[in-house]
């Protein structure tokens, strides 16, 4: 009866055992395969190139806070959007009421709002086009620093290369 008890015990030690090395092979998998922090940060910060060379300060300031409709930039607040990733990320290739599209064959080749594909709508401007990828790190940037982010020094730095000390930085908390 204990040898019984004893073969039993060793083949379940060895499933558990290969178990466990599948999962820590899955596991390790799956941290291999995500970005690292700095890889993370490097994409955000391509999305930022991105709004400076489309000039999105224009209408939602120089850190997405906005304006009103008698002041300049007029652009909504970036920073309290209720909006997800998924409409952000239409809106800027499709465009929104005043807002242009920016995606390069929004309209025409990417479907926008569930319009079948054909023309630009009429009334809808075109914007500074962009690629996908560029939309996609334009998306990250802001969900990454604009999106629901409080704007502190460290944040600001961030428009400026890193920069937290920089004059128009020391406005705002540490």
């Amino acid at each position: 009866m204990s040898q019984a008890f004893g073969n039993g015990y060793r083949v379940r030690a060895r499933s558990s055992l290969a178990f466990a090395c599948f999962a820590v092979f899955g596991i390790a998998a799956s941290i291999l395969s995500l970005p690292s922090p700095a890889a993370a940060q490097e994409q955000a910060l391509a999305g930022l190139k991105v709004w400076k060379t489309h000039n999105c300060a224009a209408c939602h300031s120089g850190f997405g806070t906005g304006g009103t409709d008698t002041e300049q930039p007029v652009g909504p607040n970036l920073r309290r959007t209720k909006l997800d990733r998924d409409a952000v990320r239409e809106t800027i290739a499709c465009g929104r009421s005043a807002m242009p599209s920016h995606l390069e064959g929004a309209y025409k080749t990417v479907e926008c709002y569930g319009i079948p594909l054909g023309d630009v709508p009429e009334g809808q401007d075109v914007g500074v086009q962009m690629t996908a990828e560029e939309l996609d790190n334009l998306v990250d940037f802001l969900f990454t620093y604009v999106v629901d982010v409080k704007l502190t020094r460290e944040v600001c730095g961030v428009w400026y290369g890193g920069n937290k000390d920089a004059p128009v930085c020391k406005q705002f908390p540490e």
